[in-house]
């Protein structure tokens, strides 16, 4: 008999200790922290084009990207964010371009590299290039009731396909009221849906004990997604000891605080999200990748 998926796959979670937090209570400090940030910013873009040039390069465990803490974001980029969803116009859009540019554009490309530098480490087979990664903020109003013509958020799903496949990836979003963190399966073929399910009705128990994992519990506390109405006949008996059969998604989406996009250890906080989301994202991939 085939092993299951939870036996095939240990859980890896790999956390840095946390440094000591730099104080921000005056100009003095705030010159040490700004100094802080842009060596750490040098370190971390010499890591992630030493990592894109070789993808396969495997890192010690006890690794660390780098030693000094950093803020990707300043509050500018709530602010501009806050700024665009009351006036979404290409007007107001141009008069604050450089603002975009500079606290929200940029920032947010080294935070999806570093990020990007951290995930290859346990899935070296991501090799897309980081704008390949971010959502653009224009969007596409040709078909959409909406006419606004620009996102009021940033998002990046980092992902081994690419953002338009059905392999599961790491998605994560930030506007100036609120902030995502989540993965799954959004949008299975009915081929794929199907082989989901038939891994389900022969091993039941398998997505309890992944959405059972403390940490996913913690940081996600279920798998979620829309649901047949009607049960296939094949899957009734085991929708009778495992609903979530019934599924036609298998996502997990966390709800974050706005303001988590100012921590200086916001990429070590944000990969807690993706550890915790790894082994019901390699479920997914691992069953739908079957021939």
């Amino acid at each position: 008999m085939r092993q299951t998926f939870t036996s095939k796959f240990a859980s890896v979670i790999a956390r840095r200790s946390s440094d000591e937090a730099i104080a921000n209570t005056s100009d003095a400090t705030n010159s040490i922290r700004d100094c802080h940030d842009t060596l750490a910013m040098i370190n971390h873009k010499i890591h992630f084009k030493n990592s894109f040039k070789n993808p396969n390069l495997q890192q010690p465990k006890n690794y660390k990207l780098k030693t000094l803490k950093m803020s990707y974001f300043q509050p500018e980029f709530l602010q501009f964010l806050k700024g665009l969803s009351e006036n979404n116009s290409k007007a107001w859009f141009d008069e604050h371009r450089a603002e975009y540019e500079k606290y929200v554009k940029a920032p947010f490309k080294s935070f999806v590299e570093e990020m990007m530098v951290r995930i290859r480490q346990y899935e070296s087979e991501l090799n897309m290039n980081p704008r390949d990664c971010m959502f653009r903020i224009n969007r596409d109003v040709r078909f959409s009731k909406n006419k606004n013509p620009y996102n009021v958020h940033v998002s990046t799903l980092f992902t081994t396909a690419n953002r338009k496949s059905e392999i599961p990836g790491f998605y994560v979003h930030f506007s100036h009221d609120k902030a995502h963190a989540g993965g799954g399966g959004w949008e299975l073929s009915r081929e794929s849906l199907q082989k989901v399910r038939q891994e389900i009705a022969a091993f039941p128990d398998e997505l309890n004990q992944l959405q059972n994992e403390p940490a996913f519990k913690k940081l996600y506390g279920e798998i979620k997604g829309e649901k047949n109405k009607v049960i296939p006949k094949e899957f009734k008996e085991t929708f009778a000891v495992q609903p979530l059969v019934a599924n036609k998604q298998f996502y997990y989406m966390a709800d974050l605080p706005a303001d988590v996009v100012l921590k200086d250890d916001l990429a070590e906080y944000i990969m807690e999200y993706y550890h915790a989301g790894a082994n019901v994202n390699q479920f997914i991939k691992s069953v739908i990748s079957e021939q």
